[in-house]
């Protein structure tokens, strides 16, 4: 009879503490998935690569540029999503936008604008993130362009401008470093006109002087209000692309030195070392003074 009553006893401990166990496993599925969040964060942030934004006219030599890093390790290469904006859902944007601009831009640029956005929050496992252009270069270069020609109306810009305001504010689409591939219009218009795309027959000598004061205004001169830029890397682009080669050396070594400890970049974002300017050239556009600048931070 004790016996049986020391059984029952066990029994009634046993079921009370049965009875709390899905409260109990509840508690630690979500201590469990709130630790994981975290350290997701955590480690979300420590593999945040170093991003890179390639910018420069249309015809500067961008797709060359990224061409010469295709075969260096612990590098991502995300490519304007071109092929996007030539087909969606067999409509071509980029076409229509270069034959009626005042029809076409806001549609075009809206969808630019997603397709860039989905570029800049796009998982990255490489260390290393290389983008041609980015959704910067989309609203201070193009989508001004557009309203500044009064192609575009004010209010169309005014929702683009919102948009741009909403995702700079919610979204990570900040860049490590600018490479600006620095081209005269003249150029950047004799090889527009040499590798003849479909799309880009109406594209005139204006237009891509346009372009280029907004990429000056924007990289060089730093008139836009409210622009934030990373340290740019300049780059005369101007003499034949075949023979660019050490000047993307160059730029490959100032990239790459991020993944070691002795990181220009983080000097060029101190706020202590203002003997270093926040815009490099590369050489061959500088004066023996500027040469030397430069090789304080080149490795």
């Amino acid at each position: 009879m004790i016996t049986d009553i020391h059984c029952c006893s066990k029994l009634v401990r046993l079921s009370s503490s049965l009875a709390h166990f899905p409260r109990i496993l509840f508690n630690l599925c979500i201590y469990s998935c709130v630790r994981s969040a975290a350290y997701s964060t955590m480690s979300e942030d420590k593999r945040k690569p170093f991003t890179v934004f390639v910018e420069g006219n249309i015809g500067s030599g961008k797709t060359t540029f990224l061409k010469h890093f295709e075969q260096c390790p612990n590098t991502y290469i995300a490519a304007e999503p071109v092929e996007q904006w030539r087909d969606l859902k067999g409509h071509n944007l980029l076409e229509l936008m270069y034959k009626d601009p005042s029809r076409w831009g806001l549609t075009f640029q809206t969808m630019v604008q997603k397709t860039m956005l989905d570029v800049h929050v796009q998982k990255c496992d490489e260390p290393i993130k290389l983008m041609e252009r980015s959704i910067h270069s989309a609203r201070h270069i193009f989508v001004e362009n557009l309203f500044q020609q009064k192609i575009m109306s004010a209010p169309e810009y005014a929702v683009l401008d919102s948009w741009f305001e909403w995702i700079s504010s919610n979204c990570d689409i900040h860049g490590d470093l600018i490479v600006y591939l620095k081209t005269s219009p003249e150029v950047v218009y004799e090889r527009m006109k040499a590798r003849a795309r479909q799309e880009e027959h109406t594209v005139s000598l204006e237009y891509l002087e346009k372009l280029h004061v907004l990429h000056e205004n924007w990289l060089i001169h730093k008139t836009i209000p409210g622009a934030a830029l990373p340290p740019i890397v300049v780059v005369d682009a101007n003499q034949n692309l075949d023979l660019m080669a050490p000047e993307f050396k160059r730029c490959q070594n100032l990239i790459f030195s991020h993944l070691k400890n002795q990181s220009p970049m983080k000097k060029l974002q101190s706020a202590n070392l203002k003997d270093v300017p926040d815009i490099l050239s590369s050489p061959s556009i500088l004066n023996e003074t500027e040469k030397n600048s430069v090789d304080l931070i080149a490795v």
